[in-house]
């Protein structure tokens, strides 16, 4: 396994958004419902597929690595690519602006505050959908980076309101460089994927008032967030490397982030 902070292929994802992100235009910020918003096409077609390719040469490495999400083992955190600095400067440069469609007039995004990953689906039965879930985050951005011809089906399902009937649903299909943007406790899954395999680059990020100071003071190396999940993943390392269902269940009772939880508004719970 290369160490983490090098990139093998492509080092130039480490420099930030001027390296890598399309011309930005505000008229590609797409509503469709309350705090959902496509964004497209945020990232530029070869910076994707070269994304893919770091993320499959980190994955063929046998060293185990930081899953990127407890719903989820395949993929990795972008904090062990080595690109907190350009993830962090890619969140000033454009979350933070479209964020502000969906937080209130009173808070921001912290942009030294977020847990930055890309998740991999496969046609593999465990790995080729996500479970109906909310985030644990204020804002997420979710960016699909294909490859290309190389998926069909992976839908993105988002709840409107409670209940369980379609007219509350929001259907995605997703595009290549093009983003989704939603409040963290919106509920929504990945539907399985028909063929091949897709990856995603999910940010999520953490709000704070206006006009106060951030919360991990500009640090170069990691999140506040990123450390608090690494926290909570060694709590549920037992039961984390069982994978029985049994395990799952048990682990999904355990509070995430408490500090997160405390500050989101309304409150929901993780869903299975």
């Amino acid at each position: 396994r290369f160490l983490a902070g090098s990139m093998v292929l492509h080092p130039y994802l480490q420099d930030g958004p001027s390296s890598f992100l399309a011309h930005q235009d505000h008229s590609i910020i797409t509503k469709k419902a309350p705090c959902i918003y496509t964004c497209g096409h945020v990232l530029l077609p070869q910076v994707c597929a070269d994304l893919v390719s770091e993320v499959r040469a980190f994955e063929s490495q046998a060293s185990p690595h930081t899953p990127p999400s407890p719903l989820h083992e395949k993929g990795v955190l972008l904090d062990e690519l080595g690109m907190h600095g350009a993830v962090r400067a890619f969140i000033m440069e454009r979350i933070c602006q479209y964020a502000q469609h969906i937080l209130p007039n009173d808070q921001e995004l912290d942009s030294d505050d977020f847990l930055a990953y890309i998740v991999h689906y496969t046609p593999a039965e465990d790995d080729n959908s996500m479970d109906e879930h909310v985030d644990e985050s204020h804002v997420t951005f979710n960016v699909c980076l294909g490859p290309y011809g190389g998926f069909t089906g992976g839908n993105l399902v988002l709840q409107t309101e409670d209940g369980d009937d379609d007219k509350h649903k929001i259907v995605i299909e997703h595009q290549i460089g093009q983003a989704v943007m939603h409040a963290g406790w919106i509920r929504h899954c990945a539907l399985p994927l028909v063929s091949g395999e897709r990856y995603n680059m999910v940010i999520w990020c953490r709000a704070r008032l206006k006009h106060t100071s951030s919360s991990s003071s500009n640090r170069a190396n990691h999140s506040t967030f990123y450390e608090d999940y690494k926290t909570y993943l060694r709590l549920l390392r037992p039961v984390h490397d069982s994978h029985t269902p049994q395990g799952r269940d048990i682990a999904f009772n355990v509070p995430m982030l408490p500090k997160l939880r405390s500050s989101m508004r309304p409150h929901y719970t993780i869903l299975i």
